[in-house]
């Protein structure tokens, strides 16, 4: 049986998210059972235009799933897309959420602490839940494995220990239900495999990193060959660029930005491009980077001091001064009602606010 496994849609967080979700599922419904890991949703209370866009798109999709024999808790019922709850659709306890509401719908199956058996093949899950308590809740369900059956787990977590997540807080895999065949898991929004782990990535850019720079899409994986494939989609792709310049102006970043912009591929839709600034002005002057062009769907993050500033701003990020505020600020030669927003600006790297405050 072919498997298409896909996470985090994450619909509702903007046009693209409809766009690339359908171009996923259409693709993904060409195969027996499609997983979703979680986020199918990017909020707990989505909008009435949200949920209406979803539950056509959802019925869209059952029309085109083959007949499989499917039961829960021994109920028959249609093939739909498998699916459990992410962190960004978790609510309070008692409260139904959104996934809760489309399964009792028919439009998709919820198998959070639950058996689907679909043929040969039994899935079962968990909801997304925060990483600190993520290891305790998988040991207080309990998930074993159905004999006879060729088992899949569900997940939305962060897996410290799987390669590219490597110092992440998490779970381990040494804390993963044992003796399942297969572990499918979102969250992540770059996809990759670790050993029988398949993290499928999102379908659409919500991080603007470097990490989802990368193709969308989905696994197939089938159960009789244990060979996985990935689906690439058409997506609206992302590019990050980084600028890092030493006693400048601000012609000179600008000009630096626009080369990022003309080397960025001309693609269909609009590709989105991100570009961090680093940057040492020789002097003082309105940091106006307001640059038009059809090209991209440019966001700029901007980390730009003075010389003058530059000094005074490295030792006040200096330990010894944050713990003797008044004997920092005393180094610019002013006095601050609002020390304590100064010390947070830098703490939290926003050296443009800091220097709005000096």
């Amino acid at each position: 049986m072919k498997i298409a496994i896909t996470s985090d849609f994450h619909l509702g967080y903007n046009e693209d998210s409809f766009t690339q979700a359908r171009n996923a599922l259409k693709k993904a419904a060409e195969f027996d059972i499609i997983l979703i890991c979680g986020d199918l949703f990017d909020s707990r209370n989505p909008s009435q235009e949200t949920i209406y866009e979803a539950v056509k798109m959802l019925a869209e999709t059952k029309k085109r799933l083959k007949h499989l024999d499917i039961t829960q808790n021994e109920a028959k019922l249609d093939n739909a897309p498998i699916v459990i709850p992410g962190t960004h659709e978790r609510k309070s306890k008692g409260s139904p959420n959104i996934i809760q509401i489309l399964h009792e719908s028919g439009l998709i199956i919820n198998t959070h602490a639950v058996k689907t058996r679909v043929e040969n093949i039994s899935i079962q899950g968990m909801t997304g839940v925060p990483d600190d308590i993520a290891s305790e809740a998988l040991k207080a369900m309990n998930f074993n494995p159905d004999n006879g059956f060729f088992n899949i787990f569900l997940m939305h977590q962060v897996i410290k220990d799987t390669g590219e997540q490597n110092g992440f807080e998490g779970i381990s895999t040494r804390d993963l239900p044992k003796g399942f065949d297969l572990y499918c898991n979102g969250h992540v929004h770059h996809h990759s495999i670790y050993s029988n782990i398949i993290m499928p990535g999102s379908t659409v850019v919500t991080q603007m990193k470097k990490s989802e720079t990368g193709a969308k899409g989905f696994y197939v994986y089938d159960s009789e060959t244990k060979k996985t494939e990935f689906q690439e989609i058409t997506t609206r792709r992302l590019f990050v660029g980084e600028i890092n310049l030493e006693n400048t102006t601000v012609s000179e970043i600008k000009k630096k930005i626009e080369e990022e912009v003309e080397k960025t591929p001309a693609l269909i839709p609009i590709p989105m491009l991100r570009v961090v600034v680093n940057a040492t002005l020789k002097n003082k002057e309105e940091t106006d980077l307001n640059i038009k062009t059809q090209r991209v769907l440019l966001t700029l993050d901007k980390n730009i001091s003075t010389n003058t500033l530059k000094d005074k701003i490295s030792q006040l990020r200096n330990r010894d001064y944050k713990t003797a505020k008044a004997k920092a600020i005393e180094i610019v030669g002013r006095k601050f009602e609002k020390g304590d927003e100064l010390f947070e600006a830098l703490e939290e790297g926003e050296l443009e606010k800091a220097i709005r405050l000096l």
